[in-house]
Order: C-alpha cells, then sequence, then structure tokens
C-alpha cells in the first residue's frame, strides 16, 4: 500500500510541474513509441491474494495514429501463482501476448495533443501460455498447462511526459484466461488475472508544426503626373496628439497587474481626455514558448481583455481595432516582452 501511495504522489507532482512550467510541442500524426515495465501481478480465484501476489515485466511497442487513437502489441509475463482450496499454492511460469486498441480520453475531451498528462482507455485480444508447474500431481498440471489458452484484456495506462520523447507510464490491466490451469479444474472458475505496472515509455513524433507566413509583396506606386501650380504658404497645422502604452503579462496570463494595471489606466485616462481619438489594440505572444495554436490563443485573450477593460470605462468600441497576431510578430528583441498588448491612440 506504500508503494502504491508513493507512486500516485509522484505522478501528480510530475504532473503538477509539467502542467506550471511547459507547454509542449504538438505533434504530427502518426507517431511510433516502445516502452518497457515492472510491476507484481495476482491471479484473482477466490484464494488469499496476498499469498499469490508475484513480479511481472512486460514490452510494448506501437503507434498513435490520431491525438485519439493508436495499436500496440503487449508482451508480459515472468511467475506467477495460483490457490487451490483446500490444498494450498503452486508456482509456474507465463507469458501473455495482446493486440490493444488505445484510445486517449484526454484528448477526446480536450480536442488537444500536447498534453502534459494522457490518460489511455485499453482493450485487447490475445493468448496466453503458462509452463513449468510445480503442482504435486504433474500428470495433471501437463494435461492442463501445455497448451495456449485465448486472452482477453482491459485496462487503464497514464503517460506522465517529462519531454516529447519520454514519458512515465503506470497501467493497470485486468486478464481473463480461458480454460488451462488447474485452478479451472479443481474450483470450476476461469481466472482473472491482475497487473499492475511502472515503466517508461519512449516516442518517436514528427517534427512540430509550424505557422507558415505568407510573403509580403510591396506593390510598385504608380507615379503621379507632375502639376505645375504657384507656390503657396503651408498652412498650419496642429500636431495630432498620440499615445502608446505597452502592457507586459507572465506566462499563460491575460491579466494586466501591478505597474502593467497602472499603464492600462493610463490609456483609458487619456482616451477619455481625447473624445475624437481612436485606438488600435494589438496582441502579441512570445515564440520561444507554447505552439502557435497556443500562442494565438494567449494572445487574443489578451487583447479582448484589454478591449473589455476600454469598454468598461466608457470608451466606446467604434473607437477601437482589436488585432491578435500570436506569435508570428514579435515587437521586442527580448523574448518575455513579446507577451504584451500594445495600445496605439491618434487624435482625429
Amino acid at each position: 500500500m506504500k508503494a502504491i501511495k508513493f507512486l500516485l504522489f509522484t505522478a501528480f507532482a510530475i504532473f503538477y510541474i509539467q502542467a506550471a512550467t511547459a507547454q509542449q510541442a504538438e505533434c504530427k500524426y502518426p507517431y511510433a513509441f516502445f516502452g518497457i515495465q515492472g510491476g507484481g501481478q495476482a491471479v484473482l480465484n477466490g484464494y488469499n491474494i496476498g499469498d499469490v501476489i508475484t513480479g511481472s515485466a512486460g514490452i510494448y511497442v506501437g503507434g498513435m495514429w490520431t491525438p485519439v487513437f493508436g495499436t500496440r502489441l503487449h508482451i508480459n509475463g515472468w511467475e506467477s501463482k495460483e490457490g487451490v482450496k483446500n490444498w494450498g499454492t503452486y508456482d509456474f511460469k507465463y507469458g501473455t501476448a495482446t493486440i490493444d486498441l488505445m484510445a486517449n480520453l484526454v484528448s477526446a475531451i480536450n480536442h488537444r495533443s500536447n498534453n502534459a498528462v494522457d490518460l489511455y482507455f485499453i482493450g485487447g485480444i490475445g493468448a496466453n501460455k503458462v509452463w513449468g508447474s510445480n503442482f504435486p500431481d504433474m500428470g495433471f498440471a501437463s494435461k492442463v498447462h501445455n497448451h495456449v489458452a485465448p486472452t482477453g484484456k482491459l485496462g487503464l495506462m497514464m503517460d506522465v511526459h517529462f519531454s516529447r520523447c519520454v514519458s512515465l507510464n503506470v497501467e493497470v490491466d485486468a486478464y481473463r484466461h480461458g480454460k488451462h490451469d488447474n485452478n479451472y479444474e479443481v474450483n470450476m472458475s476461469k481466472d482473472w488475472q491482475l497487473t499492475g505496472m511502472l515503466g517508461l515509455k519512449f516516442s518517436f513524433p514528427g517534427k512540430s508544426k509550424k505557422a507558415k507566413l505568407a510573403p509580403i509583396i510591396a506593390e510598385e506606386p504608380t507615379p503621379s503626373p507632375v502639376v505645375m501650380e504657384e507656390a503657396k504658404p503651408a498652412p498650419i497645422v496642429k500636431a495630432k496628439e498620440q499615445m502608446r502604452k505597452e502592457i507586459f503579462y507572465i506566462i499563460k496570463s491575460s491579466k494586466a497587474e501591478g505597474e502593467n494595471a497602472i499603464r492600462l489606466q493610463e490609456a483609458i485616462n487619456w482616451l477619455n481626455a481625447h473624445p475624437t481619438a481612436t485606438a488600435s489594440v494589438d496582441g502579441y505572444a512570445d515564440r520561444a514558448t507554447g505552439t502557435p495554436d497556443l500562442n494565438a490563443t494567449y494572445a487574443e485573450q489578451r487583447a479582448l481583455a484589454v478591449k473589455d477593460a476600454l469598454i468598461k470605462a466608457g470608451i466606446s468600441a467604434s473607437r477601437l481595432t482589436v488585432k491578435s497576431y500570436g506569435d508570428t510578430v514579435q515587437p521586442f528583441t527580448e523574448n518575455s516582452k513579446n507577451r504584451c498588448v500594445i495600445i496605439v491612440a491618434e487624435e482625429k
């Protein structure tokens, strides 16, 4: 029980660190993976479970074809024990191979493929083989052990991602084996086998998706005809007042705080004092973290939050133009400053 609590605490801690500090790159599909596992298993047949727990090891290889669905070949085995009522326990070797269908429940709910933690439902079919029994009646043991029996499997698997390529893997499976063991012959019940495994998963994803910007082609202006006019004194034009405010944000945030909240209030005061002025509100995200899709979302949320604050302060929406550039434009050389909204206003 202490080992199980430790594993759950470790998985939760890694999930929290990943969610708080990393925005993972989005992978192309399909991609391949393989994993190694170690843990324990027990045959559930009504006998005292504490007397039949043994070690188990596993290996698997497969692929994720979409963010939700994948398949794999899974092989596990080692030593096992079974209990016979009114007699006791006996040992034997076993091996199980299944073809599994995997459904990523997290991606199915949030429609994303860059989760810090993934939880899979697993269903599989295959075959089980046992040998090397030390059952006292070896003739009887040979009769019921020395053949391959069909197997069905249901399970849950969790991946906690250290990076795009390496994950901590926790898996719990329930197997139901066909008629091939002493327990069936003596107790007349098919075996349920429960396994709990901890391991590492290694993925081989494609390159991250990058947003491609269309080239900007400047059109050459058509030359205007030369018109000779008498020189006139230039009119005296009063310079139009302008305002520019830069509001910066912490990672994953669209809330202006501290000094940045003061800059937002200064922009509100200026626009209220210049009722003929119009303003552009442009949102940005830094390119060094996150994915293009996530950064586009954060930039839009920041720009809309500033727009809402201006309207709430009494500034008409008709005076505002809102744009979101995501991480396609980086107005500053210092990366962290690119998590920002820039307000530029000018009198009419």
